[in-house]
């Protein structure tokens, strides 16, 4: 089993979106339901955009 604590996920997203921003300015993030809905969320605080949609696959 892999531990993944949030201090991880939180410098993780903060590497993403620092890339994101420096490569071009979205207008939305799509994240996707069950398992992508908090790093989605993460992101769009990180790039500051309320722009956020799911998308759910069953």
């Amino acid at each position: 089993m892999i531990f993944y604590s949030y201090n991880e996920f939180e410098d993780d997203v903060k590497t993403l979106a620092r890339e994101i921003k420096d490569n071009f300015n979205p207008d939305a993030i799509v994240a996707i339901a069950r398992g992508g809905m908090s790093l989605g969320h993460s992101l769009a605080v990180a790039l500051n955009t309320r722009n956020l949609f799911s998308l759910n696959s069953i």
